[in-house]
């Protein structure tokens, strides 16, 4: 019996070891994986459109130097519930929240309305997400 009991405190152990922590995970610098380049820069050039089809199509002239944008932007998330989003444009700070579940990030800009990202996939190297207002799925990893 208390060999059982041992085993079945030491598997619990293991296992806990090997738990991610999405609060934890998200903090820090994160980069625009350049496996979805194309499709994240295709996305932004299409949300932009929406707006501006003249400026859409200047942007879709210039993809491959919009791409090098895209692939220069740096998130920062910290551990004070704040974020900085790095770019061309200089930086765009907000504060955001992590659901307890880790499912949902709601990012606040401070200039905009917040959006609800749909997370996929958060880990200490990978944080894959839905994108609350263009609808693609972004991945971003460490630098």
């Amino acid at each position: 019996m208390k060999t059982q009991a041992l085993l079945l405190v030491s598997t619990l152990l293991l296992f806990s070891a090997f738990t991610d922590d999405p609060g934890k995970n998200i903090l820090g610098r994160w980069r625009v994986d350049r496996t979805c380049l194309d499709n994240t820069t295709r996305a932004i050039i299409q949300s932009v459109r929406k707006d501006n089809a003249a400026q859409a199509d200047q942007l879709e002239q210039n993809f491959d130097r919009v791409k090098d944008l895209v692939a220069g932007l740096e998130l920062r998330f910290n551990a004070d519930k704040t974020y900085v989003l790095d770019g061309a444009q200089g930086p765009q700070s907000g504060t955001y929240s992590l659901s307890d579940d880790g499912q949902v990030v709601l990012m606040t800009p401070a200039d905009r309305p917040a959006r609800k990202d749909r997370v996929l996939e958060l880990t200490s190297s990978r944080f894959r997400f839905i994108h609350g207002e263009r609808g693609d799925t972004v991945l971003f990893t460490r630098p």
